[in-house]
């Protein structure tokens, strides 16, 4: 079997479980995966075989979509592969061979349609291997989301301050001068544009994680990080990091949760009606 993963961290994360259930069965399972995910699997799954989007892959008995977009559908056709599931959303589903129904509810957890996707293959979700953190003092953060603007939540520096802590701010190459502004306010530090393994490895000196809704977060929570997420236009139901020591902070505009990269009516409510104070004392209580 060929696993067609997410595109985005966030996304790969929730996956993790379900994509290990499906290698524990297919002991010759390989992943095929978008370059900028690509090293996570290579940390959580060291021993499989990845192929980067845009490769040649081989042919497979069955290929297992985890991604819905008829993009991904047609490449999956393209490979040649006889057998092809995934779930059906629009035009897409003429490419595959066995179509599995999409439940479309943002009110359950996002991990459990990667779930639905692995027991329609016959592969229910196993534990996976994580390295045990080794935890310093520093605080990270997670300020940016690629998604869009009502992801955002700005008052980090203010809620660092309140908690006295080290702090180092993560994010992407493209993210870096807005990141780095945010640490000089409240003498923090900036590392943008490390990969994934490399991320991971700091994450894991990390003494706690904090940040908006985004792949950063998923990751800290995952590799058993004290992790607070903060939600402006998205909902913890849907996307909350998950783990023992996670919490939320949820914006309380009527709005909310909408879902949009941009704010429709302008008013941004949502992303300014969560205080500094609030977050710290999240991030105290993990």
């Amino acid at each position: 079997m060929l696993v067609r993963t997410p595109n985005w961290l966030g996304d790969c994360v929730m996956a993790l479980e379900s994509i290990a259930g499906i290698l524990e069965r297919h002991r010759g399972a390989a992943l095929w995966c978008h370059p900028r995910v690509i090293d996570l699997f290579a940390f959580f799954f060291p021993e499989t075989r990845l192929f980067p989007l845009g490769s040649r892959v081989p042919i497979f008995e069955s290929l297992l979509l985890m991604t819905s977009s008829f993009r991904s559908a047609l490449l999956g056709a393209e490979t040649g592969i006889r057998r092809r599931a995934g779930y059906s959303r629009g035009a897409g589903s003429l490419f595959l061979t066995d179509v599995i129904p999409h439940r479309n509810d943002r009110t359950r957890h996002h991990s459990l349609d990667y779930e639905t996707l692995a027991m329609a293959v016959g592969c229910p979700p196993v534990p996976v291997h994580r390295p045990k953190p080794s935890p310093g003092t520093h605080l990270a953060v997670f300020a940016g989301a690629r998604y869009g603007g009502t992801k955002r939540w700005n008052g980090f520096p203010e809620a660092v301050t309140l908690l006295g802590m080290p702090a180092v701010f993560y994010g992407t190459k493209d993210e870096e001068a807005d990141l780095t502004r945010m640490a000089n306010l409240c003498g923090g530090e900036c590392e943008a544009g490390l990969s994934l393994n490399d991320l991971a490895q700091r994450l894991l000196t990390a003494r706690a994680c904090v940040g908006n809704d985004s792949g950063g977060v998923h990751l800290a929570a995952a590799l058993g990080v004290p992790t607070v997420a903060v939600f402006c236009s998205t909902s913890p139901f849907w996307t909350g990091p998950r783990g023992n020591r996670t919490g939320a902070v949820v914006t309380k505009a009527r709005c909310s949760p909408c879902f949009r990269r941009e704010c429709r009516t302008g008013d941004w409510s949502c992303t300014r009606d969560i205080t500094p104070a609030s977050v710290a004392g999240a991030v105290r209580n993990v």
